[in-house]
């Protein structure tokens, strides 16, 4: 006799796995919902819900601006890559897995490449929206100045505090959006065909409209670089290379210069690739890069260091005193030490025996070096040399 085995329907089997993800997001949903909650209630409390809100809408506009800024990039190139794909390819044991790839993935193109951009968008905006301070700081400061412009590039302290932050996390996100949209174009191009690394001469490796479209978008990562060199000028404000903290001798004269024309050369770069999208050979990519690491090596690290170690190291009191004149008077600006009243006060600068003998136990545990202080002062006064560390000092006895 025969014996049927019913298997359970796919639907049957599915449901507690539904269930699961559904508990899931409904545990985090309502976490979050409930945070949410306690926290307009206790800004209600203390009188500052207009706070809590504008911190919200903050998140929630560079959310959503960055999501679609970032969506829109992405999608843009998923379909210029999808239209750029080669009619014929010539099969190769390796062509052939990507080709069979390709059919099991075409019919779901339509809409699986701008989820997959949507999702990946999504965690970009959420990104963002954690940088909610520097955005308002940037937008509230118009018209805010501290005064006393700094002596390297003459701006405002305000300019710093406001402004800086939220230049430097847009040439950042900028820079690694870019990179981040070229690798999945160059992911999508080899899937399509249009890269081929197993082929044997070096322009069949390559079809000449993916290099077209990989250059426009190299061209943008190099002039984000070249962004990203020029607001780097204004770190050297805040450099720790010298004997104090903002910009030394070797970072105003060597440094400054360098990223000058570190930005001039990597936008000669992005030009060579805007070019090389209409020539599409691989010389000029070459060139550029070449160039620009070249240069990199050279002007932006070794040439530095050589200035610092050969020039200014032997006579570092010499060359670094101006610099830490400015340190000294931008503290005091700093801690308003300029407006500390000095008042002198009458105080005797003599002692007699019958003094000394009345107070012979303070007089006796007086202590005529400390350690510490001998310590700091040597490393002050002689360690700026560079001929000399001094690890410790130690007191051994009064006689």
């Amino acid at each position: 006799m025969a014996t049927t085995v019913r298997l359970p329907s796919y639907a049957r089997r599915r449901w507690p796995v539904v269930a699961i993800a559904v508990l899931v997001a409904g545990f985090i949903l309502l976490s979050f919902l409930s945070n949410f909650y306690v926290d307009i209630l206790w800004y209600r409390e203390v009188g500052l819900s207009q706070v809590f809100w504008t911190r919200i809408w903050a998140q929630a506009g560079l959310a959503a601006a960055f999501f679609i800024t970032f969506f829109a990039l992405l999608l843009v190139n998923l379909y210029v890559t999808r239209r750029l794909a080669p009619t014929i390819v010539a099969l190769t044991p390796e062509q052939e897995i990507v080709e069979r790839f390709r059919e099991n993935i075409e019919p779901y193109l339509r809409w699986a490449l701008p989820l997959g951009a949507a999702v990946l968008a999504l965690f970009v905006g959420l990104a963002a929206s954690g940088h909610w301070q520097e955005f308002l700081l940037w937008r509230s400061s118009g018209g805010i100045a501290f005064g006393d412009p700094e002596a390297v590039f003459g701006r405002d302290p305000a300019f710093y505090v406001f402004t800086l932050p939220w230049l430097k996390y847009l040439q950042g996100w900028l820079f690694g959006a870019l990179v981040g949209v070229t690798l999945i174009v160059g992911v999508g191009h080899f899937l399509q065909g249009g890269i081929r690394p197993q082929a044997v001469g070096l322009s069949d490796k390559v079809d000449p409209q993916v290099r077209a479209h990989l250059s426009v978008l190299l061209g943008l990562v190099l002039l984000a670089r070249a962004w990203g060199y020029w607001l780097g000028r204004f770190d050297l404000l805040t450099s720790e290379r010298g004997v104090v903290h903002g910009a030394s001798y070797t970072d105003v004269n060597a440094q400054l210069p360098a990223l000058t024309f570190l930005t001039i050369v990597a936008v000669i770069c992005a030009l060579l690739f805007f070019v090389n999208a209409r020539y599409r050979v691989w010389s000029l990519p070459i060139i550029a890069v070449g160039l620009l690491l070249v240069v990199s090596i050279l002007l932006g690290a070794a040439y530095p260091a050589f200035i610092q170690q050969f020039r200014v190291a032997p006579n570092e009191q010499q060359y670094e005193r101006p610099y830490i004149r400015q340190n000294i008077a931008g503290t005091r600006r700093a801690f308003g030490l300029e407006e500390v009243r000095l008042e002198e006060r009458p105080f005797e600068t003599s002692v007699s025996a019958e003094d000394i003998e009345a107070n012979e136990t303070t007089v006796s545990n007086i202590r005529l070096w400390r350690p510490a202080v001998l310590k700091e002062n040597f490393q002050s006064v002689q360690r700026i040399r560079q001929y000399y560390e001094f690890e410790d000092v130690d007191v051994d006895r009064y006689d």
